[in-house]
């Protein structure tokens, strides 16, 4: 798992390295990236959560239990991610860095 996080940000981030961009690019660019996972990543997290409380609705004995604790890793994903989004919010903010998208740079037609 971890070979393919260190891969999936490696291809990520290899254009704004090999455009000779500045450690503030960088940074701008993983905020812009994480601004748009965001939303998407917090909305199945509160599915995940949903899906634990009809779990635990609809169940009966040890099932009730297993929907006890998805609800629980549902909230615990939910702080830990808006918790992150906040903080990176925060130093983007803190160093006044730009975090609007680049543009992806195009080759000239003949």
């Amino acid at each position: 798992m971890k070979k393919y996080i260190i891969l999936g940000s490696t291809m990520l981030l290899t254009p704004a390295i090999a455009l000779a961009a500045g450690l503030a690019d960088v940074i701008a660019t993983v905020g812009g990236l994480i601004n748009l996972l965001v939303p998407v990543v917090i909305s199945a997290a509160v599915l995940f959560f949903l899906y634990g409380l009809a779990v635990y609705m609809w169940s009966v004995g040890d099932k009730k239990e297993d929907g006890k604790d998805m609800m629980i890793w549902g909230v615990i994903g939910l702080f830990v991610m808006v918790s992150v989004w906040g903080l990176v919010n925060l130093l983007s903010d803190t160093f006044n860095l730009d975090t609007t998208a680049q543009p992806i740079p195009t080759l000239p037609t003949q």
